[in-house]
């Protein structure tokens, strides 16, 4: 077992009841404590004993909180068991037997509902996407592409880590040491937030977004865009503009909202463009804009003490301190950190290589990673 997530070898030996006489299996506790977990975190919908309130969808407690006893399951358990087996008899080929055993479809199936979102193969998924996505000529969009599968990657990291650490703090179990607790305290300014309830609301809509981003991502075609640089500059109020220079990327509506990639988003060579996580961190920025659009930019990820972004004119750097509209990442509100597109990359790529270190997030600032 890993922290608080349960793995297949973690179960022993059976757990339940077998035959017509409904002998007790072997029972240990420690067996019976793993079937009792697992089943509280699947909603009784689903078959399981989890019960709201719901944090991200999944249940934060269960119906089962008997203490087991050794060599013996008691009825409630062994109801739940059938009941689990009942309902996942047809689409999971479960047979309704009243035990689980060590490396059975049973367990696994116990597992995957569990934990619905650790059973994903998200690079296949993404490779299926990539795979399928119409062909077209390397323009700037289809160099994004070759990024969605990274992104898709980070944003499933984040969600793993997010529902894991939900259900901990649900219960006030949380580990406030862990790589996630920290990445909530830099990027989304949790250490600011002193009412645990708020805390838990505010979880919950940084999971939904990453979730709405990760959908995003999985749908490219529907969502990136080309762009010409005098389009990008009627759009910023630039036309006419020759010095001008376009971001790499933006939202914007052209019939309806798109991602737009514009002739400066680019491969990295040996003066400009971009590397591949500059890129990916780029098309996670943008989906978050996507998604909704009180997600904005109040700093980006590279801003300091030393240079800012000033609201009135996102475009041009400015000096904290000197104006109450310039603001830099760290001195971000939680509500503005929420809705602060750069955080989500960042909060990702943080929970991925289970660091930060601000001179080396991913994104525009860094091009050549």
């Amino acid at each position: 077992m890993k922290g608080t997530i349960y793995e297949e070898d973690d179960f022993k030996a059976s757990v339940g009841k077998y035959g017509q006489d409904k002998r007790q299996c072997y029972n240990t506790t420690s067996d019976q404590q793993m079937v009792q977990d697992l089943l509280n975190k699947i909603p009784e919908t689903s078959g399981g004993a989890g019960v709201g309130p719901f944090l991200g969808g999944m249940p934060s407690t269960g119906k089962l909180r008997s203490s087991p006893q050794w060599g013996i399951v008691s009825e409630e358990l062994y109801q739940v068991i059938l009941r689990f087996q009942s309902k996942h008899a047809q689409d999971d080929g479960l047979i309704v037997d009243g035990h689980v055993d060590p490396h059975s479809p049973t367990l696994r199936a116990l597992l995957k509902y569990a934990y619905p979102l650790m059973h994903i193969d998200t690079d296949a998924l993404a490779r299926d996407i990539f795979d399928n996505m119409p062909k077209r000529a390397i323009t700037q969009s289809a160099l994004a592409y070759t990024n969605v599968q990274l992104g898709i990657s980070w944003c499933q990291a984040a969600i793993d880590a997010l529902q894991t650490y939900g259900r901990a703090f649900a219960t006030g179990s949380e580990d406030a040491d862990s790589i996630v607790a920290k990445a909530l305290n830099v990027h989304f300014h949790f250490d600011q937030i002193s009412d645990r309830s708020k805390s838990a609301k505010q979880m919950d809509l940084i999971l939904a977004n990453f979730t709405r981003i990760k959908d995003t991502l999985m749908k490219p075609d529907f969502a990136f865009e080309d762009i010409a640089t005098s389009e990008a500059a009627a759009i910023f109020g630039k036309s006419g503009d020759a010095s001008w220079v376009p971001p790499p990327a933006f939202v914007a509506r052209k019939n309806r909202k798109w991602i737009f990639f514009t002739p400066s988003f680019q491969e990295r060579s040996a003066t400009s463009g971009y590397g591949p996580n500059a890129r990916t961190a780029m098309v996670v920025h943008e989906a978050a804009h996507y998604i909704d659009d009180s997600i904005r930019d109040y700093a980006y990820e590279w801003t300091s003490t030393s240079q800012g972004i000033n609201q009135a004119d996102p475009t041009n750097a400015c000096v904290p301190g000197s104006d109450p509209k310039c603001l830099y990442y760290a001195a971000l509100t939680p509500e503005q950190a929420l809705n602060n597109a750069s955080c989500y990359p960042t909060f990702a790529v943080h929970v991925v290589r289970k660091f930060d270190s601000p001179s080396t997030r991913y994104g525009a600032a860094n091009p050549t990673l």
